[in-house]
């Protein structure tokens, strides 16, 4: 009957998918080649990380673990040995590594390898533990090769406040020019209620802005927002020392 040509047809196209999928796998994993083939070039491209992590970094971090493998003969490069390596550091999201020929030397051939990083928005100081490092993901890095800009942020933090709201609010500071230019420092602390407020250090003037509990910041945001649009050039910068964002609607000034 129809329907079992039919069948038999796509299970036969199963199949080839399947054995095409599993050589291109061999070829890149488990190929042999010349077994004078010598590693000459290694290819590392790099995504995101903002520069946290650069090429010379990947190239040490292999060498410390004597996985670098330039100079080495290509059936002995284990690709998966790689990955796994540059998996087991912070900074790293995804690692792809695999081997390549030289089509004008086939004693030569070549190691590419393709990692995307994590993208860190705050560098965690707490009152009790080691520093680290949360992406946008809300992840911990415990530690970065290349230190750059981050706001910090400061007090009683725990992991799980650090890598849940903290981290949407400091990715939310991250993606906005202004707020990202001017929030330096975020320190979190207990009020007389016990609970968690936010306070925020700014690059410009000595007020702080008391943002309280962090549920609806992005509201608390953009009316800070107006308030340095309009009223700061009327009264200044050093006029008060606290903007309190905490009330609905208002922004409370204390001299």
């Amino acid at each position: 009957m129809s329907w079992k040509r039919t069948l038999r047809a796509i299970g036969f196209c199963i199949l080839f998918v399947l054995l095409v999928a599993y050589l291109a796998y061999a070829v890149i994993n488990f190929r042999e080649g010349n077994p004078q083939e010598v590693c000459a070039d290694v290819a590392i491209t790099l995504r995101g990380g903002s520069g946290f992590m650069e090429e010379e970094d990947i190239v040490e971090l292999l060498t410390q673990a004597e996985l670098y493998p330039r100079g080495w003969a290509m059936n002995a490069i284990r690709t998966r040995d790689i990955e796994q390596a540059l998996l087991r550091h912070g900074m790293v999201r995804r690692a792809v590594c695999y081997k390549a020929g030289n089509p004008t030397d086939v004693n030569e051939g070549s190691l590419c390898i393709d990692v995307t990083l994590r993208r860190p928005v705050l560098h965690v100081l707490p009152d009790q533990g080691a520093p680290y490092y949360v992406d946008d993901e809300g992840v911990c890095i415990p530690s970065v090769p290349r230190r750059r800009k981050l706001p910090t942020a400061t007090g009683a933090i725990d992991t799980e406040f650090a890598t849940g709201l903290l981290a949407d609010f400091a990715l939310c500071i991250a993606e906005d020019p202004f707020w990202s230019d001017m929030v330096v420092q975020v320190h979190v602390e207990r009020d007389r209620r016990q609970r968690t407020v936010v306070r925020l250090v700014p690059r410009r003037g000595s007020q702080t802005i008391l943002l309280g509990p962090l549920d609806g910041y992005e509201k608390k945001l953009r009316r800070m927002r107006v308030f340095y649009d309009k009223a700061i050039p009327q009264v200044g910068w050093t006029r008060y020392k606290q903007f309190n964002l905490e009330f609905d609607n208002q922004v409370v000034c204390e001299k």
